[in-house]
């Protein structure tokens, strides 16, 4: 699917600005909230492999036509037999809002996640019906 809208709000809201450094998210000290117009374009698509394998991905660009953010995450599954699966994710993150200490220009930030899945299948036990008198 594709969604494309070349006029979108964005609203953030901060409860807790004590624990969270709210200029991580280019919301100006002492304020709670971020208020901005811009254009959002995301796509997302999933497929199934095979009988084993199976892929997702999520991409998403938003403007506010000043900072740019790009965020990316494709999701590989596969399953090993009856009971074990493994899920690898790729989640690589661009903001041009967020640069580092000491850094000129904003930069990829890159999460991976790999993780190992084991799952059984109880079968329903029904109690049997009591014959009516």
């Amino acid at each position: 699917s594709v969604l494309v809208t070349p006029l979108s709000y964005k609203y953030v809201y901060f409860s807790d600005t004590t624990n969270y450094n709210t200029k991580n998210f280019n919301i100006p000290s002492g304020k709670r909230t971020l208020s901005e117009v811009g254009s959002l374009i995301k796509v997302e698509y999933a497929s199934k492999l095979s009988s084993t394998a199976s892929v997702s991905t999520r991409f998403s660009f938003y403007t506010n036509y000043h900072k740019v953010e790009i965020d990316w995450e494709t999701t590989f599954g596969f399953e090993l037999n009856r009971y074990l699966s493994i899920n690898t994710i790729l989640h690589p993150r661009y903001d041009t809002a967020v640069i580092a200490a000491g850094d000129r220009n904003a930069k990829i930030q890159m999460k991976e996640l790999m993780s190992f899945g084991f799952a059984y299948k109880f079968n329903n036990i029904r109690a049997k019906k009591m014959p009516r008198h």
